[in-house]
């Protein structure tokens, strides 16, 4: 019994065939054009020729989930999204086509765009300055944090599951931490870099070369080589078939792609995989695929912000929905400190606090919220767990810091290791862009 077939196999020659009829319009244009010049007192018959055609392409796979009964409230489910693509190809009328080799994947410069606060390629130099002491290159993150990416934040899993982490201000090499206690300092500038990247609009490094998938490519991978394919089949087909430029014109205009973008938000499993449902889903790329026409064909991928980093809109909602009265309950009963007290810190942190998004529950999610702001007259720092539905349920656990940070060192099995969480996040989702 055959495989049921693949809709995003067929994207290829649903575009190309697309593509194929705009030459035939073209030449119809014209003739009709022709059929219906002036009368004979005009010198010339009326041509008139086609010179643009945009298609734009949607392909979207969702699913509703069903309300979650909360005491007396009904909290509706946001609708998830396996699947969002969409693909927009101009066309334009051309005088002339230079000669060039036909496209095929292997043909296909393949370049990503990273975010700023990611090292992807680290000199052996650069490497062996910042890694953790016993980490190998190739294993380790390299992040850039601070206002002017001046510190190295390097951290790497041990293959005994433990973290190695090494933290250099203004790239001074700093001391590795492994074990139970890690500087409380890299984390809170990680955090507030991450916030001040996503706020600025999520600034992307130049477009650096990323090799080929190995012989089993990710299903994210063979997703994003999909769209990169139907481009080159669009301008293949445009350059088959076609007599000379100046034979017949303009019945025989030739055309050319002008501008080619396909958008796409992929879920993904902890392996790589596409998720199938919300619970599978453990980070999400979304990426804009652009492809420019030349020799070698070009295509770049841009990652925009990642949905475990929260930001903008759903930064203030969550931030509000903590500053209501029943959640302040919850986070001043975690501190052991009056309602009143916790109520003017959640107010002073609401503008440079950051939130992150670093796992799943049965009925939500879990975030990590990194708040900074006063508490009785004091500069504060509060690392809280919370799980969210709607509304935050619960705070699982809350630590203050009002001492100095540079000098404070943190457990892991209590607030450090959902730092740790969140940096997985980030190694996975930046090594799913690199091999796209």
């Amino acid at each position: 019994m055959s495989a049921a077939p693949n809709p995003l196999s067929a994207l290829p020659a649903k575009l190309a065939g697309l593509t194929s009829e705009v030459p035939k319009m073209g030449r119809a244009f014209a003739a009709c054009s022709v059929d219906s010049w002036s009368p004979g007192f005009a010198p010339l018959p009326l041509l008139t020729t086609l010179q643009s055609v945009k298609f734009s392409w949607r392909l979207a796979f969702s699913k509703r989930e069903t309300g979650t009964l909360f005491f007396f409230l009904q909290i509706k489910d946001d609708e998830w999204v396996g699947l969002d693509a969409t693909v927009s190809i101009h066309i334009l009328g051309a005088w002339e086509l230079q000669p060039s080799a036909l496209s095929i994947p292997q043909n296909i410069v393949r370049l990503a765009s990273l975010p700023t606060f990611l090292e992807p390629n680290p000199s052996p130099e650069f490497a062996a300055a910042y890694k953790p002491d016993g980490a190998e290159p190739p294993k380790t993150l390299f992040l850039l944090t601070g206002d002017a990416n001046q510190n190295i934040f390097a951290v790497s899993q041990l293959e005994t599951g433990a973290w190695s982490l090494r933290y250099s201000p203004t790239g001074v090499p700093g001391t590795t931490y492994s074990g139970d206690r890690y500087p409380l300092s890299a984390f809170l500038d990680l955090s507030f870099s991450l916030k001040r990247w996503a706020d600025a609009g999520k600034a992307l490094a130049s477009p650096e070369p990323v090799p080929l998938p190995g012989p089993r490519p990710s299903p994210a991978q063979e997703l994003l080589d999909t769209f990169a394919e139907a481009y080159g089949t669009c301008c293949n087909i445009l350059r088959e078939g076609f007599p000379a430029p100046d034979s017949a014109f303009p019945l025989n205009q030739r055309y050319r792609v002008a501008e080619y973008k396909a958008i796409l938000s992929i879920p993904l499993t902890s392996s790589g995989s596409i998720a199938k449902d919300s619970d599978e889903e453990t980070a999400r790329l979304d990426v804009t695929l652009d492809a420019v026409q030349g020799d070698p064909t070009i295509a770049t991928a841009a990652l925009s912000n990642p949905n475990f980093i929260k930001s903008g809109k759903e930064f203030d909602r969550l931030m509000t929905d903590l500053g209501a009265l029943g959640q302040v309950h919850h986070l001043a009963d975690q501190l052991g400190k009056p309602l009143v007290v916790v109520t003017a810190f959640v107010a002073s942190a609401r503008e440079s606090s950051a939130i992150f998004q670093i796992g799943r529950t049965p009925d939500g999610f879990r975030f990590l919220l990194v708040l900074s702001g006063e508490m009785q007259g004091y500069p504060t720092v509060v690392v809280a767990i919370a799980e969210y539905n709607g509304i935050f349920q619960s705070v699982l656990a809350a630590w203050p810091y009002d001492g100095d940070p540079a000098t404070t060192l943190i457990r892991y099995r209590e607030s450090a290791k959902y730092f740790f969480q969140l940096l997985a996040k980030i190694q996975f989702w930046a090594q799913e862009l690199r091999t796209w």
